[in-house]
C-alpha cells in the first residue's frame, strides 16, 4: 500500500487521487489570491494569474489593473506560499476578481 510523501495518507497511488495541499505544482493559469503569506512581498494585495513559470519562479499579473506591472517570486518557500494562496485562501468579503473569469485570450500551452 503507497503512502502520500506530503499528508501520509494510505493508499494513495497517484496525486489526483485526493486533494493534497501543496502537491500540485504551479502553472500557468493558476489564480493565487490575495496577500499570497508575503510571496510577492509586503507591498502585494491582489489577486493574481500566473502567466509564465520556470525551475524555481513564476510571473503573474492581474490583467485588469493596468497600472500594476508583474508580480515575480523565486525559490522554494515563496512558491510553497503561492502554493498555499492558490489552494487555501478565502476571500472573507468580496469575491476573487477572478471567479467570473472570460475564458483564456490565448491558446498557450506548455511544452515537454
Amino acid at each position: 500500500m503507497s503512502v502520500c510523501a506530503t499528508c501520509q495518507q494510505h493508499g494513495i497511488t497517484v496525486y489526483a487521487e485526493h486533494a493534497c495541499p501543496g502537491r500540485r505544482p504551479l502553472a500557468p493559469g493558476d489564480v493565487i489570491h490575495g496577500f499570497a503569506y508575503g510571496a510577492f512581498g509586503r507591498d502585494h494585495y491582489d489577486c493574481v494569474r500566473i502567466e509564465a513559470v520556470g525551475p524555481d519562479w513564476i510571473v503573474a499579473r492581474n490583467a485588469r489593473e493596468h497600472w500594476n506591472g508583474p508580480s515575480f517570486a523565486s525559490g522554494r518557500q515563496r512558491l510553497e506560499l503561492c502554493q498555499q494562496a492558490r489552494d487555501k485562501w478565502d476571500h472573507e468579503e468580496e469575491p476573487c476578481p477572478f471567479e467570473d473569469d472570460h475564458p483564456p485570450l490565448t491558446t498557450w500551452t506548455a511544452r515537454p
